[in-house]
């Protein structure tokens, strides 16, 4: 499946004084919509970080094999992105981060964490778990103790259909997509993140690209299409990867 290059860019018009409300929504189809503005309330804010923590630390009793690693799930991210060793892993939650080697404060990041077979995107809990997973520089939240800026606005948060089709292979997974505007301050930019939330199996699976300019959702698409390959062992082996239905959207 071809990647997407492009990239934000300080020199070029587009990127300069983004004003998040403005950002463009590409669709698949190639239609571009304006985006609807969905102000987090700051009760909403301190109410969805104990159920996130909580649900990470009590999801982290479910048994998770020995040979669980996140870099048996990680697609591949190119030789523009570098590892960061800040990984960590308790028995079932596990991270990874990369950043951009040219564009400073592009982030993208992974988590995987063992969840119940029953499991589903639309769990409550898993929803709200999209919020507080990743800071707002793109970091898996375990991975630093410094807090993050909130969400400012919610441009995408729904539940689409992800196709997957091989020989003699087809799938249709439920991801959550997502695209949040997280607050400026004054220490540094607001920024851009498209991510998607998926749950595979016994895994729960999320990526978020983060940057301070403008940037499209295809990069994301793209990694989340990589960590179902990696998880129906595809990779390496023809089928295709994309976007189906809108099945619902969460205002």
């Amino acid at each position: 499946m071809p990647r997407s290059d492009r990239r934000p860019c300080a020199d070029a018009p587009e990127c300069r004084q983004v004003n998040p409300n403005s950002l463009p929504v590409r669709f698949e189809s190639g239609i571009v919509q304006k985006p609807f503005n969905s102000l987090f309330t700051e009760n909403m804010k301190t109410l969805f970080l104990p159920v996130i923590l909580t649900l990470a630390f009590a999801l982290d009793v479910v048994g998770a094999t020995p040979d669980f690693t996140i870099d048996k799930q990680l697609p591949k991210v190119g030789k523009d992105w570098i590892r960061r060793v800040d990984e960590n892993r308790r028995q079932s939650f596990q991270w990874a981060n990369f950043d951009h080697k040219k564009n400073i404060g592009e982030v993208l990041s992974f988590v995987v964490q063992k969840v119940p077979p029953s499991t589903k995107v639309t769990d409550t809990p898993i929803r709200q778990a999209s919020i507080g997973t990743f800071l707002s520089n793109g970091s898996a939240r375990p991975s630093t103790s410094r807090g993050g800026k909130p969400i400012s606005d919610r441009v995408r948060y729904r539940i689409v259909s992800i196709d997957i089709r091989a020989r003699d292979f087809k799938r249709e997974i439920d991801a959550l997509e997502f695209t949040y505007i997280y607050e400026r301050d004054g220490d540094s930019p607001a920024t851009m993140a498209h991510g998607y939330c998926l749950v595979a199996g016994d895994k729960l699976l999320f990526i978020q690209h983060t940057s301070p300019g403008a940037i499209g959702s295809e990069f994301a698409l793209d990694m989340a299409g990589g960590l179902l390959s990696k998880h129906f062992e595809l990779d390496g082996k023809p089928h295709s990867i994309g976007k189906g239905e809108i099945k619902q959207t969460y205002l």
